[in-house]
């Protein structure tokens, strides 16, 4: 005689005991992309005589002659503290006439003063050639692949030469999706 309540009991038991053994199982990750148009860039500090065009296809420097200092929202995917993993910046430039070539220099900060948690990080790229800059954990004191230590705000300054655009500012965010 067939008793299926002790072989179902039998059976839960020893998948309870299987169950006690496994390691617990991690959060799903997964990862977050934010883009904004350099159109989301102003001036740091703002001016009537400027040649400097926020458009919707990039912010501009339509001048000849001079640079702008410009500052740019690098938004993360999350509302958690430590998420972004990395921050890019996209860049064209169409030179004034008799102008071969430029640098552009761009300071990625993340944190608040008001937490008193800022750091910073410069870097430069050079026309004709690169045409981005792009930061990660190890640029503010982490780990590449790591995120970015007080990410959740942050934001990029350049100083814009004349014939330099920003086309993009871009995020990458890991995030906890659950189980």
């Amino acid at each position: 005689m067939r008793t299926p309540i002790r072989a179902g009991l039998a059976c839960l038991m020893a998948s309870a005991g299987l169950l006690a053994c496994m390691p617990e199982a991690r959060a799903a990750t997964t990862w977050g992309y934010s883009a904004s148009s350099g159109a989301d860039c102003q001036l740091s500090i703002p001016t009537l005589d400027t040649k400097f065009r926020p458009k919707a296809s990039g912010a501009r420097n339509e001048s000849t002659t001079t640079s702008y200092f410009v500052i740019c929202p690098a938004r993360g995917f999350s509302s958690a503290i430590d998420t972004v993993t990395q921050v890019a910046a996209v860049f064209s430039y169409a030179p004034p006439a008799g102008v071969p070539g430029t640098t552009i220099s761009c300071t990625t900060v993340s944190g608040t003063a008001a937490a008193s948690n800022l750091r910073y990080s410069t870097k430069t790229t050079t026309f004709p050639g690169d045409g981005g800059i792009s930061w990660t954990g190890s640029d503010f004191g982490g780990i590449d692949g790591s995120p970015i230590p007080f990410s959740l705000v942050m934001s990029m300054t350049c100083t814009l030469p004349p014939g330099a655009a920003i086309d993009a500012v871009e995020t990458i965010s890991a995030y906890d999706i659950g189980q």
